[in-house]
């Protein structure tokens, strides 16, 4: 069974936490788009939030984070949805 799963900043265990920056390259993806990953872990951009339409990545994305002064970037592999964080 597939369920999904969401982080929610600013609450519970995410308090306090920030997104710097985020950037992902999708074909016709938009500025509010979502980033979402199938049952295989491939990552899609989707356009229009949750349930709009899905884009596959054209490349590796990031997503800045801070906390208290911390700063990490977290990187989304394009083809297999590997994430790494620096």
């Amino acid at each position: 069974m597939i369920q999904n799963f969401t982080v929610q900043l600013n609450t519970g265990d995410y308090k306090s936490i920030v997104i710097g920056s985020a950037s992902f390259s999708a074909t016709a993806c938009t500025a509010s788009a979502v980033l979402e990953f199938d049952s295989m872990g491939n990552p899609y951009c989707v356009s229009g939030g949750v349930g709009g339409a899905s884009t596959k990545m054209d490349s590796a994305g990031t997503v800045t984070i801070s906390k208290s002064g911390d700063t990490a970037t977290i990187t989304v592999t394009q083809n297999s949805g590997r994430v790494t964080t620096q």
